[in-house]
């Protein structure tokens, strides 16, 4: 995915390219929406099958980075 020469700059801005497109994505395919009409147990689904491709992540952790309001 990142070049193995980026630098630090080249690499956060490709990762802040990449999630603004992931983002457009996103919408495009759901449409905008509230959060009260969200279907909470199918995005569920979607994050379990997404963490079935990634053994070796640390869910614990990650759910320690998040930040609610």
């Amino acid at each position: 995915m990142f070049p193995p020469q980026a630098d630090k700059a080249e690499a956060i801005a490709l990762l802040r390219d990449t999630m603004a497109s992931l983002r457009w994505t996103f919408w495009e395919q759901n449409g905008v929406f509230s959060r009260a009409d969200l279907d909470v147990g199918a995005e569920r689904q979607k994050l379990l099958l997404a963490l079935e491709e990634y053994p070796t992540l640390d869910w614990a952790y990650e759910q320690s980075c998040i930040f609610e309001a």
